[in-house]
C-alpha cells in the first residue's frame, strides 16, 4: 500500500530492517557522502528521512534547489533524490549544477507527484538513474535507492566516486 505524507510508517522498525536484509539492501558503510533528499512538503521529508535513518544512512534535507545546492558544496552526495519543479531553479540547473561540482557521477532519482508526461520529462531532463511516483510503498523507495546506487555510471568510466572504497 503506498505510503503519504499523511500516513504513519506501518511496518515496525525490525520488521523493516529484515525486509530491507532479505532484499540485499545496499549496506550503509559503503556510502561515501550523505543521501540527499528534495522535497517541498516537510511531511515527504521526514518520512524519507526517517527511513533511511533507520536503515543507518546519513542523510541531508532541503526544501529548494538553492539550499541543495549548499549543502552538496559542503558534502559530496552519494545520492539525490529530487522532488522535480522545486523553487528557485530549474531541476536541470540544479542537476548542472550539481555536476559542475562534482561531474555527472552522483546518481539521480526523481521521486514526484506530476502527472506522467511531465513525470517522464523530468526523467529525461535529469538524467535520473530512476524514477518513484508519489504516493510511493516504502519498500519501492527503498528499491529506488538500492538500484541507483548499485547500478548507476558506466563501469568503463572507473569506479564511482560517490562511494567509498
Amino acid at each position: 500500500m503506498p505510503v503519504s505524507a499523511r500516513e504513519p510508517l506501518r511496518a515496525s522498525r525490525s520488521e523493516h530492517r529484515a525486509g530491507c536484509r532479505s532484499e540485499g539492501f545496499l549496506d550503509a558503510d559503503k556510502l561515501a557522502g550523505p543521501i540527499l533528499v528534495l522535497d517541498d512538503s516537510p511531511e515527504i521529508l521526514t518520512l524519507i528521512e526517517t527511513v533511511l535513518r533507520e536503515d543507518g544512512f546519513d542523510v541531508q534535507t532541503a526544501r529548494s534547489n538553492d539550499e541543495a545546492l549548499k549543502k552538496a558544496k559542503l558534502a559530496m552526495p552519494s545520492l539525490v533524490l529530487l522532488d522535480v519543479g522545486l523553487p528557485p531553479t530549474t531541476d536541470e540547473i540544479f542537476v548542472a549544477a550539481l555536476h559542475e561540482l562534482y561531474g555527472p557521477r552522483i546518481p539521480v532519482v526523481v521521486v514526484s507527484a506530476v502527472s506522467e508526461p511531465a513525470f517522464q520529462r523530468a526523467v529525461s531532463r535529469t538524467g535520473a538513474a530512476d524514477a518513484i511516483h508519489k504516493p510511493f510503498d516504502i519498500s519501492d523507495l527503498l528499491a529506488g535507492v538500492r538500484r541507483a546506487v548499485n547500478g548507476f555510471g558506466d563501469p568503463s568510466a572507473g569506479p564511482n566516486t560517490a562511494f567509498a572504497t
